[in-house]
């Protein structure tokens, strides 16, 4: 798909790039992984701020999951 240069300009992207295309209703949306990917991390900052260690928290509550089972056994 060859598109115009101004919309490549508008999006950030080259010639060659990738790009994704998304059909909502009879809209046809036009946007980079990289664009996607920037609006998928500013929608999950605003359940998890910045700094807050979720992974560390995630494997916390394994360990004591795992303990747990450990005493069971």
């Amino acid at each position: 798909m060859i598109l115009p240069i101004e919309l490549r300009r508008a999006l950030g992207i080259a010639k060659g790039d990738r790009v994704l295309i998304q059909a909502d209703g009879d809209e046809v949306r036009l946007t980079t992984p990289a664009l996607s990917r920037r609006r998928a991390q500013a929608l999950f900052r605003k359940f998890v701020p910045e700094g807050d260690g979720i992974v560390d928290e995630f494997i916390a509550e394994k360990r004591v999951e795992a303990e747990r089972e450990a005493d069971e056994a």
